[in-house]
């Protein structure tokens, strides 16, 4: 954390806020110590709810959008892919954003079947990468979303279970007319 421009409290400084916490009587308060040049130092980084904390001298700070975030042109743009391209696709689109969201420069850097928690992931930037799915995919994502596909592989597949539905399996003839399946036993004859 002191990383991301929060380090630890000192334990004195730990009880002299806790002490003026319980005077407050406010209803919730976070006693944090907070380094302002890292928090600077990194602005598309920043947590949402440590922006409006960091000045930056131009103006009130402006949340970025993520990048491509028109969920209908991400959809559209999946869909004219074949199965095993969209599902490539999509482990790109998780892995670019874990990766983004843990700070590093590339998708690289996040493997495929390790899982989240292993590569250095917390509850906060679970949450960070769920927001971030949330937008570019249009899709609404449990907060638990990491711990019910821990893996990069496991989330790109749910999100393409999500966005297009089950693969039925090719010999599923569930939805086959009478029809149909009197040509099929003719064929197979």
């Amino acid at each position: 954390m002191a990383a991301r421009g929060l380090p630890a409290l000192a334990p004195a400084d730990a009880l002299r806020l806790f002490d003026a916490g319980l005077r407050s009587k406010l209803p919730a308060l976070v006693p944090i110590a907070v380094d302002v040049p890292t928090l600077k130092a990194k602005p598309g980084a920043l947590h949402p709810l440590l922006r409006d904390m960091v000045p930056t001298g131009a103006g009130p700070v402006v949340r970025n959008r993520t990048r491509s975030a028109d969920p209908a042109a991400l959809v559209a743009r999946l869909a004219g892919l074949g199965a095993e391209d969209r599902e490539r696709a999509l482990l790109d689109l998780v892995r670019g954003h874990a990766a983004a969201v843990l700070g590093h420069s590339g998708a690289e850097a996040v493997p495929a079947e390790r899982g989240f928690l292993d590569i250095g992931f917390d509850s906060l930037t679970a949450l960070e990468l769920r927001n971030r799915l949330g937008e570019v995919t249009g899709c609404r994502l449990a907060p638990t979303l990491i711990f019910d596909y821990p893996s990069a592989a496991e989330l790109a597949a749910h999100l393409r279970r999500t966005l297009f539905g089950e693969d039925a399996p090719a010999d599923d003839l569930s939805a086959a007319t009478a029809d149909e399946l009197f040509d099929i036993l003719d064929g197979e004859v």
